[in-house]
């Protein structure tokens, strides 16, 4: 039984050498007449182990394997891969709401409303205090042009490129602190007020807010609305869909994950230089707007594809629009099998792009939703771009992985019985353009998650005829809700975990947060969990950032560049506050863009851990 002590003990010191820098020896064993072994451990001819020591020993271990075992720690996703400054070229900028999102994660764990899409935190609940650094006046292409005298920026965790609102017209205080309300969210309020007007009105935690890239109105049209009565609709949606349109519209980020054209300022207007908009103004979309089916063919030319033939059908399945077009440039191939053009089809047709173009901001309603299949491709062709658009291969899925697509000749055959492309004389784009419409119009008399085995991980009992979905609530819980503009206050979020909030800002800055400081204190227990700090310059700020984050769970800086600062200043700013932040805490630094450049913006990311070696150095081994 000893001989077993003593080879399981030595065993553990030799395990315990691949952690350690010190040259340890092979202990010496000894054997008392109570047959009780003791150990001398010689480290450098000196003797730093014997008999109790090794259980303190063993105990120290175990103690700094599970403080290991704790540690946080940040690793990018695919989307945040993609947004990664370390690549040169062909970046996918993020959103300052995926920051958001970040934070919340930081400070609420499994109780955010919200999953970041880009980065995943490990151990999130061990994270001290998170600091964010939220900067005015500088850009992503402030940092990429002078990286070399930006030393601790460069060296940060995570850096990644993301779109400034100030390239869309956006305002940055209301991206960062309004939290588009999640499903749950949405449906315990009209479980409680009975809708959401009615929410608004009663709760003073629930505000409008609008975001999007495009020149939108708030005033919604009211034509079509009268096709519908409200009075006989339930919960203010048409009478034949079971829940609101708008929860299908594509978000900004998936807009840009999916590669669909889009006004923004800065590196990604090039893309889009030659594109127009459809309507020189839009209309807030409701469940009650108007929903067109949009399909395009195209054809090879010497400038690669372009639109040769256009359809756009209604929710009454009538053909509202539809021409040939002829392109400018030399067509090498028509892509017949697929396009169903021909030679014969283009040869007498004038209609040219621009002339479509313009058709369709005449003919479009203001808050009209664009319906179709890989509705990207056909906005490329036409050159235009579209703020509200519900993509068939996005919301219907049968793999169980979202980047891999369903045609849509198998989910018209499997979801409506109907056999489209079945030709071979190629496709139709009213054939084309009806089956996306009626497979959004049988999702809306279902639920947001038929058709799609990515939130749902459904089983098939028989495609053509029966489908069941497992609708499981958890995975419901972070699926964004595109009807945003219903708002919550981050401040709020924080501090109905019982964590303390602090902001420090100027006097300017700090008016613009008043709506959403108010509705994170609306009850009296959360009227002491939000402290503001009014400084007077950003050295001042900085300072009492530093003050306030060793009192707070959650420290938010926004600052304005000054006369005579630059990105040095901010490098400076950012070694500040990872030098002197403590054990397990996050600090996020955001350039947050410059107003009269509307470049693009970027997110500098820090965990701050325990060295390995003072984590795996034991007090016992010490001189």
């Amino acid at each position: 039984m000893a001989i077993k002590v003593i080879w399981k003990t030595h065993m553990y010191y030799r395990k315990y050498i691949l952690f350690s820098d010190q040259s340890i020896n092979c202990p010496s064993v000894s054997t008392d007449t109570n047959n009780t072994t003791n150990f001398t451990i010689q480290a450098n001819n000196k003797t730093i182990l014997q008999g109790e020591q090794l259980i303190k020993l063993r105990q120290s271990l175990r103690e700094r394997k599970k403080e290991y075992k704790n540690i946080p720690r940040l690793r990018l996703r695919n989307a945040g891969e993609d947004a990664d400054l370390s690549q040169v070229s062909k970046r996918t900028p993020l959103f300052l709401s995926d920051v958001q999102h970040l934070l919340m994660y930081s400070q609420l764990g499994q109780y955010s409303p919200y999953e970041p899409r880009w980065a995943h935190i490990e151990k999130a609940t061990e994270i001290s205090h998170t600091v964010l650094l939220l900067i005015e006046g500088v850009s992503v292409y402030d940092y990429i042009t002078t990286e070399s005298i930006c030393p601790n920026l460069s060296t940060m965790d995570i850096r990644v490129e993301m779109v400034s609102p100030f390239s869309y017209g956006g305002s940055i205080v209301e991206e960062i602190c309004s939290v588009p309300l999640s499903k749950t969210q949405k449906a315990k309020l009209e479980r409680r007020f009975g809708n959401l007007n009615d929410a608004v009105q009663s709760n003073d935690k629930v505000f409008r807010v609008l975001r999007s890239m495009f020149p939108i109105d708030y005033t919604p049209p009211i034509k079509h609305l009268m096709n519908y009565s409200r009075t006989q609709s339930r919960h203010n949606i048409p009478p034949q869909d079971k829940f609101s349109r708008t929860e299908l519209l594509l978000s900004a980020w998936q807009l840009v994950e999916e590669g669909f054209p889009l006004p923004l300022k800065g590196e990604l207007s090039n893309r889009y230089s030659t594109y127009v908009l459809t309507k020189d103004s839009y209309t807030e979309v409701t469940a009650f707007s108007p929903m067109y089916g949009v399909d395009c063919e195209m054809c090879q030319t010497i400038d690669g594809n372009e639109l040769t033939r256009i359809s756009i059908v209604n929710e009454d399945h009538q053909v509202v629009y539809e021409t040939l077009v002829k392109p400018y440039n030399k067509i090498r191939n028509y892509l017949t099998q697929f396009s169903g053009i021909t030679p014969a089809m283009l040869k007498n047709v004038t209609k040219r792009l621009e002339h479509v173009q313009q058709d369709l901001r005449a003919l479009l309603p203001p808050d009209v939703i664009l319906v179709g299949q890989s509705l990207n491709n056909d906005l490329h062709a036409l050159k235009m771009m579209h703020p509200y658009v519900i993509d068939t291969s996005v919301i219907f899925n049968l793999s169980g992985e979202r980047h891999r697509k369903s045609k849509l000749s198998l989910l018209s055959n499997v979801f409506l019985n109907e056999l489209i492309q079945q030709g071979t004389h190629g496709h139709d784009s009213v054939e084309d353009s009806m089956a996306s419409l009626k497979l959004v119009q049988l999702k809306l008399s279902k639920s947001p998650e038929f058709g799609d085995a990515v939130i749902c991980g459904r089983q098939y009992q028989n495609f053509n005829t029966q489908i069941e979905i497992k609708q499981p609530e958890e995975k419901n819980k972070f699926q964004t809700n595109n009807d945003c503009n219903l708002a919550t206050s981050l401040f709020s979020h924080v501090a109905s975990q019982n964590k303390t909030v602090s902001l420090v800002t100027s006097t300017e800055v700090l008016s613009e947060y008043t709506t959403y400081i108010t509705a994170a204190t609306f009850s009296t227990d959360e009227c002491t969990k939000v402290e503001c700090q009014v400084t007077a310059s950003n050295s001042e700020a900085i300072k009492k950032t530093l003050e306030e984050a060793a009192k707070h769970k959650f420290c938010m800086t926004h600052l304005q560049l000054q006369e005579g600062e630059n990105i040095s200043n901010v490098d400076k700013w950012a070694s500040q506050l990872i030098r002197n932040g403590n054990k397990n805490s996050l600090v996020i630094v955001v350039l947050a863009g410059n107003p009269s450049s509307k470049s693009n913006g970027a997110a500098f990311l820090h965990l701050q851990k325990k060295p390995l070696s003072e984590l795996l150095q034991s007090p016992l081994l010490k001189s």
